[in-house]
């Protein structure tokens, strides 16, 4: 089971990295597009394009990080009323409920994907294919998530990243 948690350690780092070049690519365009548009007078015409498929990638790796992590934000009133068995038993059913409703988005968001291929976005002419696909590639990191962290439970591995839990550190 260490192997397990080394592997989703590793995508985790993986996946933060991603974020990071996608964030400073970001950053870097709509600075050079400020810069470029104010100073030289000569916009680019596809920064704010560049700029928006970014943040939906972003976001959608972003929050496969953030599910892995056990950091989303969970409502445990009533978590907190169970036993820790009861509370384990709950965890659980929310990593299957999450992991079947990430199975629906990968599957739907391929065939959306799919369907734009013909479709080119307005400034940079690429398919539109690329920006939707980042729902299924972000639905698929999480669904994997929490295959992992169901598995983990189950064997009884280290304390599972229980949605439900503040993160270390902050008063509930």
């Amino acid at each position: 089971m260490r192997g397990q948690s080394n592997l989703l350690g590793r995508l985790n780092k993986v996946l933060l990295w991603v974020i990071f070049v996608m964030t400073a690519v970001m950053f870097l365009t709509i600075f050079l597009q400020v810069i470029f548009r104010y100073t030289i007078a000569i916009p680019f015409t596809f920064s704010e394009e560049l700029a928006r498929y970014l943040m939906v990638w972003i976001v959608c790796i972003g929050a496969a990080a953030a599910y892995g992590e056990g950091m989303h934000i969970g409502v445990n009133v009533f978590a907190n009323l169970l036993p820790p068995g009861g509370r384990r038993w709950l965890t659980r059913m929310v990593h299957l409920a999450v992991g079947a409703l990430m199975a629906v988005i990968v599957y739907q968001g391929g065939r959306l994907s799919r369907l734009l291929t013909d479709q080119l976005s307005p400034a940079m002419e690429i398919r539109m294919s690329w920006p939707y696909l980042a729902v299924p590639v972000g639905a698929f990191l999480i669904l994997v998530q929490a295959a992992a962290l169901l598995i983990k439970d189950f064997a009884g591995g280290e304390k599972l990243a229980d949605p439900g839990d503040p993160t270390p550190g902050c008063s509930p």
